[in-house]
């Protein structure tokens, strides 16, 4: 064996070595990583519901936002329900209120999502999701399940809504094994090392043997693959030929090659690479053929550039140049016979070698040779060898199979390259027509250019390198800028003499401009924002001009060689544009005060005038007593908007939302800085935005309110208490004193207002909340009626009304189906008891409803300090947080954010009346509940009795 056989033998040994411990290796990592899929799969299930339960809870959040503000809770539990229902991994979900009230719970028990109480829950669980501030997770428990809970907060308006739970079940998890890995990385680094060392002996051992042996095949196929491409034509064809064929002659020794077939080839390759036509080197060809056989006729059939086969004669050597040089037509029939018959055979024969076959010429027998012009797959042609036999002898000329292939691919290439030169000269001949088709486009399109800068609305200008204007502009640039003659000037004297810009503003454009001409593309693309947008200029005659501008690089081979600028004037469009918003805006705003009824719209115009009186008075007595009262502030702003919303008057709530955006901030020490004077700005604009409102109200729509009470100003009534006054002594008669108390009860109607009417009006406005619920509308009953309220204090009366209906529909009231349960009447009744107490007018408020939900109230007592827990047990004292803001505890759903402070807002409207709220426990504690009476007191200059014969001029002359 010899030292290349032995070294050969170890490579492969180590190769088969390093194969058996990849394999053995593989199938440990395989049996490794069976045992540890478990592992990872729980690994990527964890994180994967992790990511579906906070995905869920943030999306649920956002969807649900417009259903909340629409009370649509049978589409809330919908979306809650189907979650659950259709995601295996989530066993429980749920929305609940601000107030902790559930919306919706739906769990694989309860696939419908109703909860079975409306009652607040104040579970760990709840509060935790309450406090929320975006979407989170939390690990605990759920019906003694350890569970993953996901929730988020929904926000509407910057206010918290509620919030959107999901739970998810927790699974055990298994460590990760890790011996498996170790091993397999030793393994791993192990087997590397055994392939370097394998494949660098294998190339050293390709190394060694192929310096210490040199096989003849190895030469003839260098040889064999030089002669089948273009390289040994293109070299013979140049200056260094003769050396060539002395290197080949010496190749072809070597190889014991016929030296006469590579002289005849190597002068055919010469004579070839200087033909320019088909009929040329089909000649050169046949001539070779001729000095290698005895044949009588070559025929050489060769494909032009249009895929066309033409046909090429040579008989006895000669051919003649007009006659037979070229035939594209079908030659002699006999002739064109035997060729097509001959072709036939060489197509049907298994291989691809020269065809020799026999057949008869004109009654003679020949032998005939077909050769193929290049390669079978890209055939230019054939080459047929007839020879007349004349001893009868149908042998082959002597042909070597060397000297007909390759002189078939001389004939190819050379075939190939002039079909190339002529569909060159072609396509140069398209390009020159095409060049004369363009001079002659670009000249009319010269012309169109021209045509457009005259005609071109816009002012358009173009800044070359050195800062001055092409003379190729707009003729509209001289109209807007009002100035002649502008091509050659510098474009800083045309664009910024008569601009409103600075001259900071004028020498950062300079400087970008400059920066940017001759520069590449991308400086222009850092820069361009420093250009200006919009150029102000002042016309001869002094008006202000507003030129949009718009800048545009001109690049040539990657350098930005001028910039073109485009004005166009937008004052006129400016000042169309603001008509349009105008009209745009008043038309929006007119559709709005028609939605409104027109007694409601004039009672909130008056409310909110009154409201923004109180919000003056009260930062006008800042400078006095040195504080403000940020509370009041925002809380009559809020009522405000909480109306102006409710009627549908959002141009006035937008800003109504900002001012107490800013109060709330200010109160809350989250913004420092304020100054009065920005005060008073703020309610001056919403006055401006009331006064807009009644001015499309009275003026526009010419609307009054009919149903409103008759007019009359304080000095009207004024005289006539006055005049009745001293007419009533001198009258005696009885008609006397019957028109006497006509005219008082007119002036009773037209200064007080009835207490039961105005109840059922504020009924019939809240029949709407009802409805969600699941509540009717309960009735009202109101003992004694011969109470009745100055009209002054209607507005604040009517929201005191209010707040209390509002707090009976939502906490007391049962739904329907609970207080058929208990044999209750479908519909509440709320009930109004009117008496008088140490001059003072009281309205006992109570229903039949369940009453105030004392433990909820006492555990936000006692959580917000405002209780002890001793305190706690005090029913009484429990029932007065019910009026602290501090202790906020509305537990239901609201449709608007108004009842944001509830009722605990009554205490100080009472108080700046004069007026005062109670609370009175009237039963005991029933199921966490307890059924209360609210207590109003008005002074009595707020109020005064019909039924009295008392003198209603003087109640007139009060209320002045």
């Amino acid at each position: 064996m010899t030292l290349s056989q032995k070294i050969l033998s170890t490579a492969l040994g180590a190769i088969a070595l390093s194969v058996t411990l990849s394999v053995l290796g593989a199938g440990y990592l395989h049996y490794s990583t069976l045992n540890n899929d478990l592992d990872f799969s729980e690994k990527a299930s964890s994180a994967s519901i992790t990511k579906l339960g906070t995905s869920l809870t943030t999306t649920t959040s956002q969807a649900i936002a417009t259903l909340i503000h629409s009370q649509d809770i049978d589409s809330i539990r919908a979306i809650i329900a189907s979650t659950v229902k259709l995601n295996s991994h989530i066993t429980y979900g749920a929305y609940l209120d601000e107030d902790l009230v559930p919306w919706a719970i739906a769990t694989p028990t309860n696939p419908q999502g109703i909860p079975e109480s409306l009652d607040s829950l104040a579970d760990e669980n709840s509060l935790w999701g309450s406090e929320l501030q975006a979407a989170s997770s939390l690990k605990t428990h759920i019906n003694q399940r350890a569970v993953t809970l996901f929730a988020s907060p929904v926000v509407i308006d910057r206010e918290f809504r509620g919030a959107v739970y999901f739970a998810t079940l927790d699974q055990p998890t298994q460590a990760l094994t890790t011996p498996a890995n170790k091993l397999f990385g030793v393994s791993t680094i192990f087997i590397i090392m055994l392939l370097i060392i394998a494949i660098t002996c294998t190339l050293f051992i390709r190394r060694f043997i192929s310096h210490y042996t040199h096989p003849v095949e190895d030469i003839k196929a260098s040889i064999n693959k030089a002669l089948s491409t273009k390289t040994l034509i293109e070299i013979i064809s140049n200056d260094k030929s003769s050396q060539l064929i002395k290197t080949y002659n010496v190749l072809a020794e070597q190889l014991n090659s016929d030296t006469r077939d590579h002289q005849l080839l190597t002068q055919a390759s010469i004579e070839l690479s200087e033909t320019t036509t088909l009929s040329a080197a089909a000649i050169t060809a046949a001539k070779t053929l001729y000095k290698c056989t005895e044949a009588s006729i070559i025929s050489v059939l060769a494909k032009g550039a249009a895929n066309e086969q033409h046909i090429y004669l040579l008989e006895n050597g000669r051919h003649h140049n007009d006659e037979i040089l070229e035939k594209t037509a079908r030659i002699n029939a006999e002739l064109d016979a035997l060729i097509e018959r001959a072709l036939v055979t060489y197509a049907q024969q298994a291989s691809q070698a020269p065809l020799q076959t026999a057949d008869v010429l004109c009654n003679q027998q020949v032998s005939v040779v077909v050769l193929s012009i290049g390669r079978s797959d890209n055939r230019a042609g054939h080459i047929l060898i007839i020879n007349q036999s004349k001893d009868q002898n149908l042998q082959a000329p002597p042909l070597s199979d060397y000297f007909t292939k390759h002189l078939s691919q001389l004939l190819a290439v050379t075939i190939t390259r002039i079909n190339t030169h002529n569909m060159n000269k072609d396509k140069i001949s398209r390009l020159a027509q095409d060049n004369q088709e363009a001079v002659r486009l670009l000249s009319k399109r010269k012309d169109d250019i021209d045509n457009l800068m005259k005609n071109l609305q816009e002012g358009m200008l173009i800044i070359n390198e050195d800062g001055t204007i092409d003379g190729q502009h707009s003729q509209k640039l001289e109209q807007i800028l009002n100035i002649k003659n502008v091509a050659g000037k510098h474009y800083k004297e045309v664009l910024f003499v008569n601009s409103g810009l600075s001259s900071s503003e004028i020498d950062r454009i300079m400087c970008t401009i400059d920066a940017t001409l001759g520069s590449q593309e991308v400086m222009y693309a850092f820069n361009s924002h420093l250009l200006c947008e919009e150029i102000s200029i002042i016309d001869p005659n002094g008006n202000n001009k507003r030129l949009q501008s718009q800048w545009s690089p001109i690049i040539e081979q990657g350098i930005i060689t001028k910039l073109m600028l485009t004005l166009s004037d937008a004052t006129h469009q400016d000042a169309l544009e603001r008509t349009t918003r105008a009209q745009k805006e008043e038309l929006v705003l007119v559709g709005q005060v028609l939605k409104v009824n027109a007694q409601k719209f004039e009672e909130l115009m008056h409310y909110a005038k009154t409201t923004l009186n109180r919000n003056v008075k009260l930062i006008r007595n800042h400078e006095r007593c040195g504080t403000l009262d940020f509370d009041a502030l925002f809380r009559n702003t809020h009522n405000i908007k909480k109306e102006a919303r409710a009627q549908g008057l959002t141009h006035l709530t937008d800003s109504l939302h900002t001012i107490e955006a800013r109060y709330d901030e200010i109160r809350k020490q989250l913004q420092a800085d304020w100054r009065v004077a920005d005060l008073l700005s703020d309610l001056q604009i919403i006055t401006t935005k009331i006064e807009r409102y009644k001015h499309i109200n009275h003026d526009i729509l010419k609307r009054t309110d009919h149903a409103a009470p008759p007019s009359i100003n304080k000095e009207q009534l004024y005289t006539i208490a006055s005049e009745l006054k001293n007419l009533k002594p001198a009258i005696s008669s009885r008609s006397g004193l019957t028109s006497l108390a006509t005219i008082e009860s007119i002036l009773l109607d037209a200064t007080t207002l009835d207490i039961a009417h105005l109840a059922h009006k504020r009924l019939e406005a809240l029949a709407e909340v009802a409805g969600p619920l699941g509540k009717p509308s309960p009735s009202i009953s109101v003992q004694p009626n011969d109470f009745r309220i100055h009209n002054k204090i209607k507005a604040p009366i009517t929201d005191v009304f209010d707040k209390i209906l509002r707090n009976c529909i939502y906490h007391s009231l049962e739904a329907t189906i609970d207080r058929q349960k208990i044999n209750k009447n479908e519909e509440g009744l709320i009930k109004f008891n009117l008496s008088e107490k140490a001059g003072n007018l009281i309205i006992r408020i109570t229903d039949d409803g369940k009453g105030l939900n004392m433990k909820r109230l006492a555990e936000k007592g006692v959580n917000n300090g405002q209780i002890t827990p001793t305190e706690a047990k005090n029913l009484s004292k429990v029932a007065e947080l019910l009026f602290n803001k501090s202790v906020y505890t509305p537990s239901s759903p609201s449709i608007d954010s108004g009842y944001r402070y509830g009722i605990a807002q009554i205490k100080d409207t009472l108080t700046e009346l004069g007026g005062n709220v109670s609370i009175e426990v009237v039963s005991p504690y029933l199921n966490d509940y307890c059924e209360v009476a609210i207590e109003l007191s008005l002074p009595a200059n707020l109020y005064m009795r019909a039924s009295e014969q008392a003198n209603p001029i003087n109640t007139v002359a009060s209320s002045l």
